[in-house]
């Protein structure tokens, strides 16, 4: 992948917060059906691909540049 961006983000929270609205709220996982509903915006998602939407969410508007590969 010449020419990729990587960014570093912190991966704290990623499966609490919201892909659509960015809140980031604990009552938004069911740890038990390991789903995700937002109780702000309603989305719902597995929390996996949540977690991962969420996590690239700052790369994907940042101008900063961590490293190139």
């Amino acid at each position: 992948m010449n020419g990729s961006v990587v960014v570093a983000v912190d991966p704290r929270y990623t499966s609490q917060t919201c892909p659509a609205c960015n809140r980031k709220a604990q009552e938004n996982r069911d740890k038990k059906k390991h789903a995700f509903r937002c109780t702000a915006c309603s989305y719902r998602s597995t929390r996996f691909p949540c977690a991962s939407d969420s996590s690239q969410r700052p790369g994907r508007h940042s101008t900063s540049v961590t490293a190139t590969v």
